[in-house]
């Protein structure tokens, strides 16, 4: 899923695509009044690395309208600052210029507003640098640090690590129904899931 980022018009739009910031094949050509055919071609004749492509030019579709309400899918490409770059490097005149200017910087606030949370983590806490970022649809929608002997566990490694500490662990409704010798058993039980814990751990 895109996340549009909303951008300035001395630029083509950005937006997340799968954590990275990418532009497209299609807003490249509408900024430069280009037609996106010519553009198409111009990275598929593109002299780089195939490590270097595959890396940075991910091919996509795009849905066009043809007339008279009609649509059919186009093929585009998304594309990353460093794909970008490469691309419009031989592109000339003032507006080319003006716009890897513009471009380069817009990236390069996106990529330090997503790097924000880690540096502030590594200023606060300089012997850990561990985050929960929270996802919606493959896109990030929330960060938060772990704090100093913070973990993380979901229900069940959390029930295992409370046992192994030699609680008991039961529900209310289960414990009016004990009796008191199940009980008794619950609790030797525990006990001895705590001593073996300690013996291995020391």
């Amino acid at each position: 899923m895109h996340s549009e980022i909303s951008t300035p018009p001395e630029s083509p739009k950005v937006f997340f695509n799968d954590g990275r910031l990418v532009t497209t094949s299609q807003a490249i050509a509408d900024y430069f009044d280009k037609k996106h055919k010519h553009v198409l071609a111009k990275i598929d004749a593109l002299d780089c690395s195939p490590e270097f492509s595959s890396a940075n030019f991910s091919a996509d579709v795009q849905t066009v309208e043809i007339g008279n309400g009609a649509e059919r899918e186009s093929r585009c490409y998304l594309i990353t600052k460093d794909g970008f770059m490469f691309l419009v490097m031989g592109f000339t005149g003032k507006k080319a210029a003006r716009l890897k200017e513009a471009y380069i910087a817009k990236f390069n606030a996106m990529e330090a507003e997503l790097h924000k949370p880690a540096q502030a983590v590594s200023q606060h806490t300089p012997q850990r640098h561990a985050t929960i970022t929270y996802f919606e649809n493959g896109l990030p929608v929330a960060c938060m640090p772990l704090m100093p002997d913070e973990i993380v566990m979901n229900p069940d490694s959390c029930l295992e690590m409370v046992k192994r500490a030699g609680f008991v662990v039961i529900s209310c409704d289960d414990a009016g129904m004990l009796t008191l010798g199940e009980l008794q058993s619950m609790i030797s039980y525990a006990k001895n899931m705590r001593e073996k814990w300690i013996s291995i751990h020391n």
